[in-house]
């Protein structure tokens, strides 16, 4: 029988894994503490889609996270230099999102401010919110899901089938905001937020992918079964 122990983690490496958790814990509480914050502060309506909640009351903290997010993905080191390229570009992008605001919502019942449109502006935030996503449905079903081991646990199996399955419906989101935004589609749905609900439905599958990055859900365990390279060949906790 072949088992694993799980070493002990460095202070370094529960530091970063926590750091890890934090950037998902964010990524799934965001719409809903845009959504409270506003509430809290008078305004019960729920804006069009997230980037709207730039021009609230709840505007200093859509930006604080996509902030924090951003410089933790800059500053996160992978085992590989595609890696580093991929989060780095994703904490640029985030960046991109706070800071090139989308266009205003006049009709919008929490209005604070606005900007005069800008045409440059409005495309580097379009861009960079696609390419934000693409990064991170790429970063987890590609990198996520790798491993060096010739042997992996069952754990790990379970972790990468989680990893593929929120990359693809990351992308699946994003590819649906336009779709959801075309007039017929519009009024047909006749759910003025469902850019708002797809974006945080990308969110939350971004968050459990980072979660699980974090080791908060699917650790492996101590002593556990091991798989080879081939998922078929399993060796029973039983075997002698």
């Amino acid at each position: 029988m072949k088992t694993a122990a799980q070493p002990k983690c460095s202070p370094e490496e529960i530091s970063y894994r926590n750091q890890r958790r934090s950037v998902g814990i964010l990524g799934i509480m965001l719409p809903f503490a845009l959504i409270i914050y506003t509430y809290l502060q008078g305004c019960k309506e729920i804006q069009p889609s997230i980037s709207q909640y730039f021009y609230s009351t709840a505007g200093i903290l859509l930006v604080g996270v996509l902030s924090a997010v951003g410089l933790f993905l800059i500053s996160y080191k992978g085992t590989q230099k595609i890696d580093d390229i991929i989060t780095n570009l994703a904490g640029v992008f985030a960046l991109g999102i706070a800071f090139f605001p989308t266009d205003t919502d006049l009709n919008s019942k929490c209005l604070l401010f606005t900007f005069p449109a800008n045409k440059v502006v409005t495309t580097v935030h379009y861009v960079s919110a696609a390419l934000f996503f693409i990064s991170l449905a790429a970063n987890s079903f590609f990198l996520f899901t790798r491993t060096d081991k010739k042997m992996i646990t069952l754990q790990k199996q379970q972790r990468n089938h989680v990893y593929k399955t929120c990359g693809i419906l990351i992308i699946v989101f994003v590819a649906l905001v336009p779709v959801c935004n075309i007039e017929k589609v519009k009024i047909w749905l006749n759910l003025p937020y469902a850019t708002f609900a797809l974006e945080a439905l990308a969110l939350l599958t971004f968050g459990i992918s980072w979660l699980i990055k974090g080791d908060t859900l699917l650790q492996d365990k101590a002593h556990t079964q091991m798989v080879k390279a081939n998922p078929a060949d399993v060796v029973s906790p039983n075997a002698k």
